[in-house]
């Protein structure tokens, strides 16, 4: 497997969590505080069993970390292309991510 993007939290957790908190959109809060899942892709088939560790076998892109992405897509800035077009690159993103990150490269 290979983590392919972020998850956003959902509405699901304004209903869940959110009414024991005082805050009225924890899922709004959630994502400003950039916590989030992720997303796997299937690579191979097979069996994972829960109690396997899990190990990094190789990272093809090492300057995309989902915290960098989550920051860039989040960013009220813009950004010089060199800083962007990397991460358009990556063939396992979601194009929905990179058409964000495309409206984030600053036009002279």
């Amino acid at each position: 497997m290979r983590i392919v993007q972020p998850r956003r939290p959902c509405y699901k957790i304004n209903d869940q969590i959110g009414q024991f908190t005082k805050v009225p959109n924890i899922a709004a809060w959630v994502s400003k505080q950039g916590i989030s899942g992720w997303y796997f892709q299937v690579v191979r088939d097979g069996m994972i069993d829960a109690d396997l560790p899990v190990y990094l076998v190789k990272r093809p892109y090492p300057f995309a970390t989902l915290e960098t992405l989550w920051q860039l897509s989040n960013s009220k800035e813009k950004f010089d292309a060199e800083v962007i077009e990397p991460w358009l690159e990556i063939e396992c993103l979601e194009d929905s991510w990179k058409k964000v990150l495309a409206k984030k490269i600053q036009q002279d």
